[in-house]
């Protein structure tokens, strides 16, 4: 199962490399839409013909989602549209970090990536918003991820303070016996801040539509 996530997210990586660098002599929205749909392939076939031996259920699931989500973008993406190189870089680097969020095993790590993915996220809103308030949009974006991500950053240190890892599944072990009612409350209200303002929920939403 791994060997084809991980093949996935070669081949994201390497369609990013190819629009990049090699623009000028290839079609970066064909690039996108051959990589994406092989993306997907990929994901039914290990989804038909592999066991999750090495990942839960859940993370299989949000990875196929994310490979169709690409695929749909890459199809809808208008060829008449200006910046089409970003465009379709940030689209190909958005499902790079959203695998990795699924995939890794470190919350230090899901925080790397998962924060990365609002640098082509600031992109795609700012450049394509659909609205004229698509700059007023990048802004609130900005303001509420950084606070929350502060939030999100110190629980994670606190964490790693306390317990010395990062690695999810001891973190989940010794929270669950080794924090008072009060810690496990307090860092619960850090991560849905971070969470919340991602999703993003109310009042958190404004920037969205």
């Amino acid at each position: 199962m791994l060997v084809y996530i991980n093949l996935i997210e070669f081949l994201l990586l390497l369609g990013v490399i190819f629009i990049t660098f090699f623009s000028e002599s290839i079609n970066p929205v064909k690039v996108t839409r051959i990589i994406s749909n092989l993306s997907l392939l990929f994901i039914i076939y290990a989804l038909n013909y592999c066991n999750f031996t090495h990942i839960s259920p859940l993370s299989f699931l949000f990875i196929a989602l994310t490979c169709f989500l690409l695929s749909e973008c890459a199809l809808s993406i208008n060829e008449k549209s200006l910046f089409l190189k970003p465009l379709c870089v940030s689209l190909l680097l958005i499902g790079i970090f959203l695998i990795g969020c699924f995939i890794v095993e470190d919350l230090l790590l899901f925080y790397i990536f998962f924060e990365a993915i609002l640098i082509p996220m600031y992109i795609l809103v700012g450049l394509w918003g659909s609205r004229e308030r698509k700059i007023r949009a990048v802004y609130l974006l900005f303001f509420y991820t950084l606070v929350s991500s502060l939030f999100f950053l110190l629980g994670i240190l606190y964490l790693f303070y306390t317990f010395n890892t990062t690695n999810i599944e001891w973190l989940v072990y010794f929270c669950n016996t080794h924090l008072s009612n009060i810690e496990q409350y307090s860092l619960w209200l850090f991560f849905f801040f971070s969470f919340s303002s991602k999703i993003p929920m109310f009042p958190l939403h404004i920037w969205l539509p």
